[in-house]
Protein backbone atom coordinates (compact mmCIF):
# COMPACT_ATOMS: atom_id res chain seq x y z
CA UNK A 1 0.00 0.00 0.00
CA UNK A 2 1.31 3.31 -1.06
CA UNK A 3 -0.28 7.05 0.17
CA UNK A 4 0.89 9.91 -1.57
CA UNK A 5 -0.41 13.22 -0.02
CA UNK A 6 0.07 16.44 -0.71
CA UNK A 7 1.58 19.26 1.67
CA UNK A 8 -0.08 22.86 2.10
CA UNK A 9 -3.86 22.20 3.04
CA UNK A 10 -3.43 18.82 3.41
CA UNK A 11 -0.45 18.08 6.12
CA UNK A 12 0.05 21.78 7.02
CA UNK A 13 -2.21 24.98 7.22
CA UNK A 14 0.02 27.52 5.83
CA UNK A 15 -2.71 29.37 3.76
CA UNK A 16 -4.56 31.63 6.89
CA UNK A 17 -1.70 33.62 7.30
CA UNK A 18 -1.30 35.04 4.30
CA UNK A 19 -4.05 38.12 3.83
CA UNK A 20 -1.94 39.48 7.00
CA UNK A 21 1.70 39.11 5.17
CA UNK A 22 -0.07 40.60 2.21
CA UNK A 23 -1.22 43.36 4.75
CA UNK A 24 2.11 43.91 6.21
CA UNK A 25 4.12 44.43 2.85
CA UNK A 26 1.64 46.50 1.67
CA UNK A 27 2.09 49.10 4.40
CA UNK A 28 5.99 48.31 4.91
CA UNK A 29 6.17 48.92 1.18
CA UNK A 30 3.97 51.58 0.27
CA UNK A 31 1.32 50.14 -1.99
CA UNK A 32 -1.41 51.29 -2.63
CA UNK A 33 -4.99 50.05 -0.45
CA UNK A 34 -6.23 47.07 -2.00
CA UNK A 35 -3.01 45.93 -2.78
CA UNK A 36 -3.36 42.82 -0.53
CA UNK A 37 -6.55 41.84 -1.55
CA UNK A 38 -5.52 42.00 -5.00
CA UNK A 39 -2.85 39.40 -4.24
CA UNK A 40 -5.01 37.08 -2.56
CA UNK A 41 -7.21 37.06 -6.21
CA UNK A 42 -3.73 36.79 -7.52
CA UNK A 43 -2.89 33.44 -5.17
CA UNK A 44 -6.40 32.15 -6.16
CA UNK A 45 -5.71 32.30 -9.80
CA UNK A 46 -2.22 31.10 -9.31
CA UNK A 47 -3.32 27.58 -7.15
CA UNK A 48 -5.73 27.11 -10.26
CA UNK A 49 -3.62 27.56 -13.48
CA UNK A 50 -0.90 25.90 -11.74
CA UNK A 51 1.38 29.25 -11.92
CA UNK A 52 3.84 29.10 -8.50
CA UNK A 53 6.46 31.70 -9.28
CA UNK A 54 5.21 34.99 -7.50
CA UNK A 55 8.34 36.23 -7.85
CA UNK A 56 6.84 36.67 -11.72
CA UNK A 57 3.66 38.75 -10.27
CA UNK A 58 6.09 40.98 -7.49
CA UNK A 59 8.85 42.10 -10.02
CA UNK A 60 5.93 43.61 -12.17
CA UNK A 61 4.98 46.21 -8.84
CA UNK A 62 8.19 46.57 -7.37
CA UNK A 63 11.94 45.12 -9.57
CA UNK A 64 14.09 47.07 -7.03
CA UNK A 65 12.64 45.36 -4.00
CA UNK A 66 11.03 42.28 -5.26
CA UNK A 67 13.24 39.77 -3.85
CA UNK A 68 13.49 41.24 -0.54
CA UNK A 69 9.72 41.34 -0.45
CA UNK A 70 9.62 37.74 -1.62
CA UNK A 71 12.51 36.50 0.95
CA UNK A 72 9.66 38.18 3.48
CA UNK A 73 6.73 36.38 2.28
CA UNK A 74 8.47 33.23 2.51
CA UNK A 75 10.04 33.79 5.83
CA UNK A 76 6.99 34.66 7.45
CA UNK A 77 4.76 32.00 6.09
CA UNK A 78 7.09 29.51 7.16
CA UNK A 79 7.42 31.01 10.52
CA UNK A 80 3.08 31.14 10.68
CA UNK A 81 2.26 27.27 9.15
CA UNK A 82 0.90 25.34 11.44
CA UNK A 83 0.94 21.38 11.11
CA UNK A 84 -3.17 20.77 11.23
CA UNK A 85 -4.32 18.70 14.42
CA UNK A 86 -5.08 15.30 13.07
CA UNK A 87 -1.78 14.55 10.93
CA UNK A 88 1.38 13.13 13.20
CA UNK A 89 -1.55 10.64 14.74
CA UNK A 90 -2.39 9.59 11.56
CA UNK A 91 1.31 9.35 9.95
CA UNK A 92 2.31 7.66 13.13
CA UNK A 93 -0.34 5.17 12.97
CA UNK A 94 -0.76 3.89 9.24
CA UNK A 95 0.58 0.89 7.77
CA UNK A 96 1.74 2.07 4.35
CA UNK A 97 4.65 3.39 2.64
CA UNK A 98 4.07 7.29 2.64
CA UNK A 99 4.82 10.19 -0.33
CA UNK A 100 5.00 13.76 -0.48
CA UNK A 101 4.30 15.29 -3.56
CA UNK A 102 3.97 18.40 -3.96
CA UNK A 103 4.07 21.72 -6.13
CA UNK A 104 7.35 24.00 -5.44
CA UNK A 105 7.28 27.07 -4.41
CA UNK A 106 8.81 29.96 -6.40
CA UNK A 107 11.88 27.18 -5.86
CA UNK A 108 12.70 23.94 -5.06
CA UNK A 109 14.69 25.24 -1.67
CA UNK A 110 11.86 26.97 -0.20
CA UNK A 111 9.45 24.18 -0.11
CA UNK A 112 12.54 21.78 1.12
CA UNK A 113 12.80 24.47 4.28
CA UNK A 114 9.26 24.47 4.55
CA UNK A 115 8.64 20.52 5.01
CA UNK A 116 11.56 20.30 7.21
CA UNK A 117 10.53 23.05 9.54
CA UNK A 118 7.53 21.35 10.14
CA UNK A 119 9.35 17.74 11.20
CA UNK A 120 7.33 15.57 8.99
CA UNK A 121 9.63 14.79 6.36
CA UNK A 122 10.68 11.74 8.89
CA UNK A 123 7.42 10.01 8.04
CA UNK A 124 7.75 9.78 4.31
CA UNK A 125 9.77 7.32 1.98
CA UNK A 126 10.15 9.85 -0.48
CA UNK A 127 9.47 13.87 -0.72
CA UNK A 128 8.53 14.77 -4.61
CA UNK A 129 8.75 18.62 -5.93
CA UNK A 130 7.01 18.58 -8.84
CA UNK A 131 8.03 22.18 -10.97
CA UNK A 132 11.59 20.90 -9.96
CA UNK A 133 11.82 17.00 -9.88
CA UNK A 134 9.33 16.16 -12.15
CA UNK A 135 7.66 18.54 -14.48
CA UNK A 136 4.11 18.49 -13.00
CA UNK A 137 1.62 16.47 -10.78
CA UNK A 138 0.99 13.77 -12.85
CA UNK A 139 4.39 12.33 -14.10
CA UNK A 140 5.31 12.86 -10.16
CA UNK A 141 2.36 10.33 -9.71
CA UNK A 142 3.19 8.41 -12.50
CA UNK A 143 6.62 7.88 -10.04
CA UNK A 144 5.19 6.80 -7.42
CA UNK A 145 2.49 4.38 -8.54
CA UNK A 146 3.46 0.51 -8.74
CA UNK A 147 0.61 -1.81 -10.61
CA UNK A 148 1.32 -4.43 -7.72
CA UNK A 149 0.19 -1.85 -4.81
CA UNK A 150 -2.99 -0.44 -3.92
CA UNK A 151 -2.47 3.56 -4.32
CA UNK A 152 -4.63 6.30 -2.52
CA UNK A 153 -4.09 10.34 -3.00
CA UNK A 154 -5.00 12.97 -0.77
CA UNK A 155 -5.32 16.23 -1.53
CA UNK A 156 -7.24 19.36 -0.39
CA UNK A 157 -7.57 20.89 -3.95
CA UNK A 158 -10.42 19.66 -6.34
CA UNK A 159 -8.19 20.85 -9.29
CA UNK A 160 -5.36 18.45 -8.35
CA UNK A 161 -7.20 15.18 -7.60
CA UNK A 162 -9.31 15.66 -10.79
CA UNK A 163 -6.14 15.50 -12.67
CA UNK A 164 -5.05 12.24 -10.89
CA UNK A 165 -7.88 10.27 -10.72
CA UNK A 166 -8.69 10.78 -14.60
CA UNK A 167 -5.34 9.45 -15.93
CA UNK A 168 -4.87 6.76 -12.65
CA UNK A 169 -8.11 5.04 -12.68
CA UNK A 170 -6.76 2.42 -10.18
CA UNK A 171 -5.69 5.42 -7.40
CA UNK A 172 -8.35 5.47 -4.78
CA UNK A 173 -8.44 9.48 -3.69
CA UNK A 174 -9.74 11.48 -0.62
CA UNK A 175 -9.88 15.18 -0.66
CA UNK A 176 -9.02 16.62 2.98
CA UNK A 177 -11.41 19.48 3.65
CA UNK A 178 -9.68 22.49 3.55
CA UNK A 179 -10.14 25.86 2.31
CA UNK A 180 -7.65 29.04 1.97
CA UNK A 181 -9.05 32.53 2.79
CA UNK A 182 -9.22 32.99 -1.37
CA UNK A 183 -11.62 35.01 -3.11
CA UNK A 184 -13.47 32.18 -4.86
CA UNK A 185 -11.30 29.56 -3.61
CA UNK A 186 -11.09 28.29 -7.72
CA UNK A 187 -8.57 24.96 -7.04
CA UNK A 188 -10.75 23.71 -4.02
CA UNK A 189 -14.11 24.17 -5.81
CA UNK A 190 -13.36 23.19 -9.63
CA UNK A 191 -13.55 21.17 -11.08
CA UNK A 192 -16.03 19.41 -9.77
CA UNK A 193 -15.45 15.54 -8.47
CA UNK A 194 -16.80 12.47 -6.79
CA UNK A 195 -14.63 11.61 -4.22
CA UNK A 196 -14.71 10.86 -0.35
CA UNK A 197 -14.33 14.36 1.58
CA UNK A 198 -12.28 13.52 4.98
CA UNK A 199 -12.35 16.20 7.57
CA UNK A 200 -10.08 14.80 9.69
CA UNK A 201 -7.31 12.30 8.51
CA UNK A 202 -7.53 9.81 11.45
CA UNK A 203 -10.94 8.54 9.75
CA UNK A 204 -8.80 6.66 7.16
CA UNK A 205 -6.83 4.68 9.36
CA UNK A 206 -9.41 1.87 9.45
CA UNK A 207 -10.89 2.03 6.23
CA UNK A 208 -7.22 2.03 4.56
CA UNK A 209 -6.02 -0.85 6.92
CA UNK A 210 -8.93 -3.17 4.93
CA UNK A 211 -7.60 -1.96 1.44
Amino acid sequence: MKIILDFDGTLVDSYHCIPEIYKEIEEKYGFKEGFSEAMLMVEDLGDFFGIFERRDWIIILAKDVAEEILRYYWDERMKRQKVLEDVKAFLENINAELYLVTSKDDDKETKYKRIKATGLEKYFKDIIIYGEDFKDLLEAIEYVIDEKDNCVYIDDKNINIFKVVSRFKEVKAYKRKFYPPFPKKLAWNYPKINVEEIDDLRKLLNVIKNY
